[in-house]
């Protein structure tokens, strides 16, 4: 069975700071490989000490209203990620093999234990007080 193709090349990929993509001012790049072939897949820049203080600064701010979420407010948004993350299996499956040089079963196998664990954390919501 032939598997559908993924990107050969993502580019550069931006930095997530404050709930947006932004492009680094870095000019320090880190090549990310498909160990299967050595080709190169991606260009992460490296965040300046700046971005860096940015993006945990906006962390740190998420965090007080975060802390305010109710457990099944929570659980909700993890089912939400994890209805993503069935929906997208396949395409994450093929990512994970060529960011990873895993085996396509292996993939599989991983993304499926990453479903389970999040059914896992929302079931535990029915046992908290």
């Amino acid at each position: 069975m032939l598997l559908p193709e993924v990107k050969k090349h993502y580019g550069k990929l931006k930095l997530l700071i404050d709930g947006e993509w932004v492009d680094s001012k870095s000019t320090s790049i880190e090549l990310d490989t498909n160990p299967a072939t050595d080709e190169v897949i991606a260009e992460f820049p490296m965040a300046t000490k700046e971005e860096a203080f940015k993006a945990v600064d906006a962390a740190h701010r998420a965090f007080q209203t975060w802390r305010n979420v109710s457990i099944r407010d929570r659980a909700y948004m993890l089912f939400s990620m994890h209805h993503k993350f069935r929906d997208n299996h396949e395409m994450l499956c093929r990512v994970l093999t060529q960011d990873h040089g895993r085996t396509i079963d292996e993939a599989r196998g991983s993304v499926a234990r990453v479903l389970e664990n999040i059914e896992s954390a929302c079931s535990a919501v029915y046992g908290l007080p």
